[in-house]
């Protein structure tokens, strides 16, 4: 994000805080990982962009706290939650483990997404020396499942108050400091109107 993307998010009042969590797809640094990188070409054909995306439902570049919270509110209503998600996570033997468990409360196939981001990290210097703003470096994408944005072959149907045990990992996953990391899972849906879009989301801390 660009400072004034950033500024608008982190003065979202408490309603709009509570229903989000921010996730920094970074495209032209040492953050920067191939799917990450390839899905931010495929749509916007750029590495650098004040670009927000909702829920995969809705795009917008608009930088007002009034906008963003328009947007949300617009989601939320748009495309209502049907499924609850809660799950622990740690790490161990060198990989991140989650086990996590989704309930429905309306009938529906969906997939589980795995993502972990990471606070307070540190810029690389830009070659042209320009200066570096540093809150763009929070809520990093570190690490993500390969169906981050379309549903996998390990997609599941759910019945209206079914649940599902489901565990998923990162493997090779080194951590120096944990309290700078959270793990971020989000089930997928197909909407009535044909998108993929994002489900319901929680945020973990990890080892909890």
């Amino acid at each position: 994000f660009c400072p004034s993307m950033t500024v608008a998010l982190d003065k979202m009042n408490d309603y709009s805080d509570d229903h989000s969590i921010v996730m920094e797809f970074h495209g032209n640094d040492q953050y920067t990982f191939p799917a990450i990188s390839d899905y931010a070409n495929e749509i916007y054909g750029t590495k650098g962009f004040p670009y927000c995306i909702y829920s995969m439902a809705q795009e917008s570049g608009k930088r007002t706290v009034n906008d963003i919270h328009r947007l949300i509110k617009s989601v939320l209503t748009d495309y209502p939650a049907g499924t609850g998600i809660k799950g622990s996570a740690s790490v161990q033997n060198g990989s991140l483990v989650v086990d996590a468990a989704v309930k429905a409360s309306a009938e529906g196939e969906y997939d589980l997404v795995l993502a972990v981001l990471k606070d307070d990290c540190k810029p690389s210097t830009p070659a042209d020396g320009s200066a570096v703003y540093e809150d763009e470096y929070d809520d990093v994408i570190v690490g993500i499942t390969g169906n981050f944005k379309n549903m996998s072959a390990d997609k599941f149907s759910l019945g209206k108050n079914e649940e599902k045990q489901i565990s998923k990992q990162i493997p090779d996953f080194s951590i120096s400091d944990p309290d700078k990391y959270e793990v971020i899972l989000y089930t997928l849906v197909k909407a009535a109107d044909g998108k993929t879009v994002v489900d319901n989301a929680v945020s973990i801390p990890l080892g909890e």
